[in-house]
């Protein structure tokens, strides 16, 4: 009885936030990126030079929330947008491409990737939303 008094049901950002820590957990690449930028004499004696170098580069931990984020230019201002980076096997994937895809009301590739990209990545991104969006039945129509 003490416990359900106690407990409080967590809010969307927050399971939001649990999900994706557990999925990058669960991805041995992003758990290595996180490690080496952590600077992890282990995990930094496994990885080649170049290698950390672009990954400190294009990789950031959030300080608040662990996730792990790309880094990328906006615009020729420099300004620096940051993308939570996805297992880019996982279920999540087809997800948000659905989510973002009709949330635009069945937009385009292009629409569609650049709703996606303004808030997650993962590798092979670009190609995943243009074979998501040339793949949907209603947009075929």
């Amino acid at each position: 009885k003490a416990l359900k008094k106690n407990y409080q049901e967590p809010t969307l950002e927050e399971a939001w936030l649990s999900l994706l820590l557990w999925k990058q957990s669960s991805s041995n690449e992003i758990s290595m990126i996180k490690e080496v930028l952590s600077d992890n004499a282990e995990a930094v004696s496994e990885v080649k030079a170049n290698t950390i170098r672009k990954w400190k580069q294009s990789y950031e931990v959030d300080k608040v929330t662990n996730l792990l984020h790309r880094r990328v230019r906006q615009d020729i201002s420099g300004k620096v947008r940051r993308q939570i980076v996805i297992p880019n096997n996982d279920e999540l994937v087809a997800l948000l491409m659905k989510k973002y895809h009709e949330d635009r009301a069945h937009g385009g590739i292009s629409s569609t990737w650049q709703a996606t990209v303004k808030v997650v990545w993962w590798k092979g991104i670009r190609k995943n939303v243009r074979d998501y969006v040339m793949s949907c039945q209603i947009c075929q129509l």
